[in-house]
């Protein structure tokens, strides 16, 4: 698994915040890890701000990033999107 840091940026503070879960892993238990919901009418556009540090010591090599949207109740996939990325040593 990667280690680092992942933030989302709170707007309305301006400040950006910690998120606890990094990875996904090989299960689907991430899909019940959606607290707190945010309301989103069909429809309606939502831009989300994410900072992602890996730490000094991943080894470098390519991988990525996948974005899952759960919809409630239910926790069931709603949509998702992957982005493809190259770790490069600094």
């Amino acid at each position: 698994m990667p280690h680092g840091t992942l933030e989302r940026f709170d707007p309305a503070s301006g400040t950006w915040h910690k998120l606890d879960e990094f990875a996904v892993g090989t299960g689907m238990d991430y899909l019940m890890t959606t607290e707190p919901a945010t309301p989103m009418p069909k429809g309606k556009e939502i831009t989300y701000r994410y900072r992602i540090a890996f730490a000094a010591d991943l080894t470098a090599g390519e991988g990525g990033i996948s974005a899952t949207a759960v919809g409630l109740p239910g926790n069931f996939q709603a949509g998702s999107a992957d982005l493809p990325l190259l770790v490069t040593a600094p």
